[in-house]
């Protein structure tokens, strides 16, 4: 669906441009949180049509099963009044549209929707937030929803214990891998580049700060503004020149300003420090 603008232009003229509107269902059992949700994305998102809302699963099928209302975005509460929002891809036969949480459990939700590349907002809504979510939305795309909202519900529900996948987003999709096959990451501008065990190699479509914050709590360590590195895959570090070897043979400088902080990490993994080379093999 198609809906147009126009542009005015410095000579009096004016330019037709078009808006593709994305249709979006609301799953959420609070009429309030409802009716705000809507009021908000009136007031920020003008290319979301709501074609339907609900507070149970039941209904949410039906919603969804319908071609009036079928949408390319679903915004879904966790509980909902007939089950949990975990529910929902186990009773659809195909699902081809993206999932935006709406939640106010905060912080394990958030850290739970990065790790699955799904997008959510926090109660209260905050207005920035909520068009970031819509915004990358993209009608059409293969989503792979079921598959990141399992990712999504494996950090959720095993919080707080260590983390094992995670799901990256690149230019073409999504890479769904483990967190220990990741050897190193590398900043590339706004984007970053993974580097796996298995020697291949992806471009990511986020900045090397947001994957560090991610990853920093489960033995990855960043020795410089452009290199994070998976401690347990440190083969050598060379005391004199400042450089750790990895174990697929590749080298990496140590910055000077986080090189004390190396350091500290280094002797709490119980190794001493030469000169020259030392072994850097962290226990399991």
């Amino acid at each position: 669906m198609q809906t147009h603008n126009f542009v005015f232009n410095f000579d009096g003229s004016n330019t037709k441009t078009y808006l593709t509107m994305k249709r979006a269902i609301i799953l959420e059992d609070n009429p309030m949180g409802v009716s705000n949700l809507k009021n908000m994305l009136a007031q920020n998102c003008e290319d979301v049509q709501i074609t339907g809302s609900t507070g149970t699963i039941k209904e949410g099928l039906k919603l969804l099963e319908q071609p009036e209302t079928q949408p390319d975005i679903v915004f879904l509460d966790i509980e909902l009044e007939d089950g949990s929002a975990f529910e929902l891809p186990d009773k659809l036969e195909e699902i081809n549209f993206e999932v935006i949480f709406i939640s106010a459990f905060g912080k394990y939700t958030g850290q739970a929707c990065n790790y699955s590349s799904i997008g959510y907002i926090t109660k209260p809504i905050d207005p920035d937030n909520l068009k970031s979510a819509v915004g990358r939305v993209r009608p059409g795309r293969k989503y792979w929803t079921r598959e990141r909202v399992e990712v999504f519900e494996e950090h959720f529900r095993q919080h707080p214990n260590p983390v094992q996948q995670m799901v990256v987003p690149t230019t073409t999709g999504w890479h769904f891998l483990k967190i220990s096959d990741i050897l190193y990451l590398k900043g590339d501008g706004s984007c970053s580049w993974f580097f796996m065990k298995n020697g291949r190699k992806f471009f990511a479509c986020r900045v090397l700060r947001e994957y560090y914050e991610l990853l920093s709590s489960l033995h990855f360590f960043r020795i410089h503004k452009s290199t994070v590195v998976n401690l347990n895959e440190i083969d050598v570090f060379n005391n004199r020149e400042s450089v750790v070897l990895m174990k697929d043979g590749s080298k990496h400088k140590v910055s000077r300003r986080t090189r004390p902080y190396f350091l500290a990490v280094f002797r709490k993994w119980g190794k001493g420090l030469g000169d020259g080379d030392a072994d850097f093999n962290p226990p399991d």
